[in-house]
């Protein structure tokens, strides 16, 4: 019996020793050598997926442009020259698997212009297929995704860049192209190459940089940007007579012809922008770049290399400007000041003389005022004058050109909602839409439904005014603001935000009354819980909740509603104090901010993140100050901070995470500035979410302007914790590349895009502006996928390695023990 006991757990002993070595062995096969463990579709989900399938339905149609414009037998082709395949998909109701694809055949003598892969996203950024070029077969594979699988949406469409393959076509000559599609032609033209040609000598010349570049400032938030330069060459200039000596009083002009366009110029503070970094700003001062025009050409690292001379046989394909002492090296420039003109629509710079062989470059910056759509076509004007000078206006235009798909992408929508007092629509009333910043101004006017929308906007602070009511009705002339967080937020409601304006009929004689305007907001959180169709919110008059008033917000209305016609006072004469709440919603929570005069904003938040609302209130006659920040710490250490003023509706909600590293909810306070010649006090209604609600009593009213503001001390009814810090995230620094001078393109030929002509541009210090990513979704900052970057899949559970460690134990321990008594048994009996 004792012999089967010790063999049983020797048995034991072996079989845990074999199962620590094997999760041991597995672990360490896993961490060293990066492998994963591959399993076919049959052994996961219980069936195999079918094989791919091509798709040649999928596409409506392919058309060739360039600039926006049809490319036909009369179009001139450069070596150069990009133009846009534009491809219509129709993927909506077809029976698309993930790995299905469609291939669109080009001929022999196209190539990819730019990037040979090109993701084609839906409105939420996924990608429903992946473009692909193949230099070997001249195919661009569409290759539709998972997201694609019983797509429901809009058609969408698809921009491809090519361009003529030099290493195929070699000469100028008639090139005929023929793009198909499952052996179908669907797209076909005759072109027009004019091969590799030398630039003429440039004049006088409106030019730009050729892409769209971006830079991202201290909030967070994209500006657009085209580089452009004014050329003067002074060998070429057109005169009227002899000029035997110099050129006088040149002046330049600029005339910014799309409204949407706006300067940027650092020392002009209407013009500037909010730096990351200080030294940010140097690159995008006005600069004069003197020097004298040289031919040559540019090796592969883009080093302009000088020809011997600029004579019709020796000079080279390229012109630049060039240092006049040492031709080999870039002309220098330096800042210099632009005189604009009171509207900021047009400048003029005083250049003074000029050598008649002399050259010179104006290069400054214009900032687009909305997010850039491909086929959007953006205009600008330039000018010369001088004593004995004669030479035209150059119309400069800019068409937006790159590759990249979305299937019914949108940006930004700014929608005006117009009602009269018994909320029905109202057509014909006039707003102008500004972006308070860069001053650029939009009018729109209410259709038949009492709607205008301003689309495709950046994110940006914007008031709307109401400029012309609707006939019979009194000019609304309270303003609304619009915020960068508004439309931060407005994200997760189709990126859309809406204003209500609400207008009293002409001649009516009714007591005074009032209109508040509700507004709902999301914040998910990452959490799966779905937001419900619609939420009641109630109005409050003087705390008490009135039954009769109820508004039902939802997706139709965009989560926006207001309460009209609403009486100042009651029967006694008393003043009315409205507030609001809504009905309770599980798994939300509310936070509401704002007040009956600015309109209130309501939160509801879930999951991993809060939101913490502040609204100040004024009370006391005379002037307040324009405004105040208010502080946030995160378990005593300061995390953020919100500057409230009329334009935002001295109103703010931060969004924050619910929890630290640790995994321990976050305990927030809100402080604010202490105001001399002010009462703190507070009027929170906890029960509402109506939270940090401060409220400023003038002491003196008869002293105007207020006190002056001690921003290091805190106060509002809320002390200060004792180890502030810090405040939110730094941002990243930019990265990408400075546009590059090219050269001149002949007198009748279109200048090559990308190309700028002039010396080489290093950038200011080590900050440059990037140029735009293409395929990228615009104006969206996504979350990091959590657990990207870990490395390979590991095979085992390492939860399990302890377990296996104590049983291993326990059995080796068992084991000598049995054979430690046994040996003294023996050795008793002997």
């Amino acid at each position: 019996m004792k012999a089967k006991r010790n063999l049983l757990a020797l048995l034991l002993s072996v079989v845990m020793l074999w199962q620590g070595f094997s999760v041991v062995n597995a672990e360490d096969a896993s961490t060293a050598s990066g492998s994963t463990v591959s399993l076919s579709s049959s052994a996961v989900g219980g069936e195999s997926r079918a094989a791919a399938k091509e798709i040649p339905d999928a596409v409506r149609s392919v058309e060739m442009t360039l600039d926006n414009k049809p490319v036909d037998a009369n179009t001139k082709i450069y070596y150069f020259t990009q133009f846009a395949l534009k491809v219509k998909l129709a993927l909506s109701g077809k029976a698309v698997s993930e790995g299905d694809y469609t291939v669109i055949q080009l001929p022999d003598a196209l190539e990819a212009a730019e990037n040979e892969d090109v993701p084609i996203k839906n409105d939420d950024g996924l990608v429903m297929a992946n473009a692909h070029f193949d230099r070997g077969t001249k195919r661009i594979t569409i290759t539709y995704t998972k997201n694609a699988e019983n797509y429901s949406g809009s058609d969408g469409s698809f921009t491809f860049l090519v361009q003529i393959d030099r290493s195929v076509v070699q000469t100028k000559q008639r090139v005929p192209v023929n793009i198909t599609i499952n052996g179908k032609v669907v797209a076909s033209v005759d072109m027009d190459y004019q091969g590799v040609t030398k630039d003429a000598e440039p004049s006088f010349w409106k030019n730009h940089g050729g892409k769209i570049e971006t830079y991202e400032d201290a909030d967070g938030l994209t500006h657009y940007l085209l580089h452009f330069y004014i050329q003067v060459n002074g060998r070429k200039l057109t005169t009227d007579g002899v000029v035997s000596e110099k050129y006088t009083n040149i002046k330049l002009y600029d005339k910014l012809i799309s409204e949407v366009f706006n300067y940027v110029d650092p020392s002009d503070p209407t013009r500037s922008m909010n730096w990351k970094n200080a030294s940010d700003a140097d690159q995008f001062y006005p600069r004069l770049v003197r020097g004298v025009w040289r031919s040559g050409y540019r090796d592969s690292n883009y080093v302009f290399h000088t020809a011997t001379d600029d004579t019709e046989a020796n000079r080279g394909p390229k012109w630049a400007l060039m240092n006049p002492q040492n031709n080999n090296q870039p002309a220098g420039g330096e800042r210099v000041s632009l005189h604009y003109a009171p509207d900021k629509r047009s400048f003029d710079y005083t250049v003074g003389d000029m050598g008649l062989g002399e050259g010179i470059e104006l290069q400054y910056f214009v900032e687009i005022g909305e997010v850039p759509q491909d086929g959007t076509t953006y205009y600008n004007d330039a000018s010369i004058t001088g004593d004995s000078i004669r030479m035209g206006t150059h119309h400069r235009e800019f068409a937006v050109q790159k590759a990249g798909g979305t299937l019914n992408g949108k940006g930004f929508t700014l929608r005006i909602k117009k009602e009269n007092e018994d909320r029905q629509p109202l057509s014909g009333a006039k707003f102008t839409i500004e972006n308070t910043r860069t001053k650029i101004k939009k009018e729109v006017t209410t259709d038949v439904n009492g709607i205008a929308e301003l689309k495709n906007v950046v994110r940006e602070e914007y008031v709307i005014k109401e400029v012309k009511a609707p006939d019979g009705y009194v000019l609304d002339e309270n303003e609304q603001y619009i915020t960068k967080e508004d439309l931060k937020t407005s994200i997760t409601d189709g990126a859309t935000v809406t204003k209500v304006f609400v207008n009293k009929k002409e001649g009516e004689d009714k007591p005074a009354s009032g209109n508040i305007v509700i507004q709902k907001k999301w914040i998910l959180g990452g959490s799966s819980v779905q937001k419900p169709n619609k939420v009641k919110v109630y109005l409050l008059e003087n705390g008490v909740k009135n039954e009769n008033k109820v508004q039902e917000l939802s997706e139709e209305n965009h989560w926006t509603a207001s309460f009209s016609n609403l009486p100042k006072k009651d029967s006694a004469g008393a003043d009315i104090r409205y507030t609001v709440a809504e009905e309770d919603l599980s798994d939300f929570t509310p936070a509401i901010s704002g007040t009956e005069d600015t309109g209130f904003t309501i939160t509801n938040y879930t999951g991993d993140r809060v939101a913490i609302p502040v609204t100040k209130i004024w009370k006391g006659s005379g002037e307040h100050p324009q405004g105040l920040t208010v502080q946030l710490y995160a378990d005593d250490v300061r995390v953020s901070s919100a500057y409230l003023t009329a334009q935002n509706g001295w109103q703010y909600t931060f969004d924050m995470p619910k929890y630290n590293d640790a995994g321990k909810e976050i305990k927030y306070t809100v402080t604010e500035e202490n105001l001399s010649g002010y009462t703190a006090s507070r009027a929170d209604k906890e029960k509402n979410g109506y939270k940090n609600v401060f409220v400023n009593t003038k002491e003196n009213p008869n002293t105007p302007g207020g006190g002056g503001n001690t921003p290091n001390t805190p106060g509002g009814g809320g002390n200060r914790p004792n180890t502030p810090g810090g405040g939110g995230n730094t941002p990243g620094t930019p990265s990408g590349n400075t546009p590059r001078n090219p050269s001149n393109p002949p007198s009748n030929t279109p200048e090559e895009p990308g190309s700028v002509l002039g010396a080489d541009r290093p950038s200011v210090g080590n900050q440059t502006v990037n140029t735009e990513r293409e395929g990228a979704v615009l104006g969206e900052n996504r979350p990091e996928v959590k657990g990207s970057g870990r490395g390979a899949t590991k095979t085992a559970d390492q939860s399990a390695m302890k377990l296996y460690g104590i049983l291993f134990a326990l059995s080796v321990l068992s084991l000598g023990s049995l054979s430690f008594k046994n040996f003294i048994f023996k050795k008793r009996e002997f």
